[in-house]
């Protein structure tokens, strides 16, 4: 099924009489959705939620949404996965005594890539 392309924006009321904000597609000015942003609820709640919908869609441009969380859990398999190549190849290094004059790692970039996994996965798992 298809959607409004993105990005979108949300943009506040124009004056503070109004009663939700409007989130719309940058460039071609569709209207997506109000959000309200008065009665019960405090109006910075309306804001923040109008803000992070519009967040949430952007970031998800050109990504099937049904995929986020079976790539947050490949995300921690491969991390699992990459760890223990780092201490075998580790082990080969020390047990190597220099017999073969190889750095086993040479040419990998075994840490960057661990820690980018890592910095991803706290990422996701954050509190918005």
């Amino acid at each position: 099924m298809n959607h409004t392309k993105e990005p979108w924006e949300y943009l506040e009321p124009e004056n503070w009489c109004g009663l939700a904000g409007l989130i719309r597609s940058v460039g071609g000015g569709d209207q997506i959705a109000k959000v309200e942003i008065a009665g019960w609820r405090p109006k910075s709640i309306g804001r923040v939620n109008g803000q992070r919908i519009v967040t949430c869609v952007n970031a998800l441009a050109g990504i099937n949404p049904e995929a986020v969380g079976d790539l947050l859990e490949a995300c921690k398999y491969g991390l699992g996965n990459l760890e223990t190549v780092i201490a075998l190849l580790d082990r080969i290094q020390e047990s190597d005594n220099g017999y073969f004059g190889l750095d086993w790692r040479r040419g990998y970039e075994f840490e960057a890539t661990r820690d980018r996994l890592k910095a991803a996965i706290a990422k996701a798992k954050e509190p918005s």
